[in-house]
């Protein structure tokens, strides 16, 4: 086997001779991959730079989010097609599908593996927050953005695009956050705050993790209480609710 295996190790590593184009539509290209989190003993989801994958193997395979697993195909190119496997420091596990996701789904996998301890991480990021934050809580920045590093934000049809530091953020410039229920404000509030359920400068989609949108009420008229009708009453709580935050994920330029 380590014979057989040796020409596939050898065209697999990184050297500067032209690369093939990728055999197949869908590939993922394993000289460029940034992490890789184990989901079940079959299952493995990673990120390949701006691409996302989901991987399945022939059979259980322990340990392939471990820092010394690595994926071996030729030149590199892992589809599906045979000879690929995702190597541990105990086996050599054959890689059965390979199936393009979305950033989004990717991250909703990940931030549910890490809630229920059932998934492993290589470069994970352990948060350290203020003391009266919950104890032992993990983030990572595929589906975490720290509040603090907000630069600017703009809302769409699809919720808020939160614009961050790449450097404190893991790389990524742009989040896209999701929010349940309804939430007209965020078509016309100029202002936005963040809050953590967890207690730390961190947004996840975790429970309790909400945005608040408001007005500072400078540019508006002052109108007391007595001149709201029933019908404004209720729109005016509506604006003052905050808006529970169900997704985040990255996106890119």
């Amino acid at each position: 086997m380590l014979q057989a295996l040796l020409p596939l190790l050898l065209i697999a590593a990184p050297t500067t001779a032209e690369r093939s184009p990728a055999p197949a539509p869908n590939c993922l290209d394993a000289r460029i991959v940034t992490q890789m989190r184990q989901l079940n003993p079959t299952t493995l989801i990673v990120a390949s730079g701006e691409l996302r994958f989901q991987l399945e193997v022939a059979n259980a395979c322990p340990d392939m989010a471990a820092g010394t697993a690595s994926l071996l195909a030729a030149e590199g190119w892992v589809c599906g097609l045979g000879r690929e496997f995702v190597q541990t420091a105990s086996q050599l596990c054959p890689i059965q599908k390979v199936t393009p996701i979305e950033t989004r789904d990717y991250s909703q996998l990940a931030r549910a593996a890490d809630q229920a301890n059932g998934g492993e991480t290589m470069a994970a990021v352990e948060v350290h927050g203020k003391r009266s934050a919950k104890r032992g809580f993990w983030g990572s920045y595929d589906y975490c953005f720290r509040p603090s590093q907000m630069r600017s934000w703009a809302a769409d049809d699809d919720g808020i695009l939160v614009q961050t530091s790449k450097f404190r953020s893991g790389g990524y410039g742009a989040y896209r956050v999701e929010l349940g229920g309804s939430c007209p404000q965020i078509a016309f509030q100029p202002n936005l705050t963040m809050r953590s359920g967890v207690g730390l400068d961190l947004i996840c989609g975790n429970a309790g993790d909400e945005a608040l949108l408001f007005d500072d009420g400078a540019s508006r008229p002052i109108i007391r209480d007595a001149e709201f009708t029933g019908e404004q009453y209720r729109f005016r709580a509506a604006l003052q609710r905050a808006c529970p935050i169900v997704a985040v994920y990255p996106v890119y330029d």
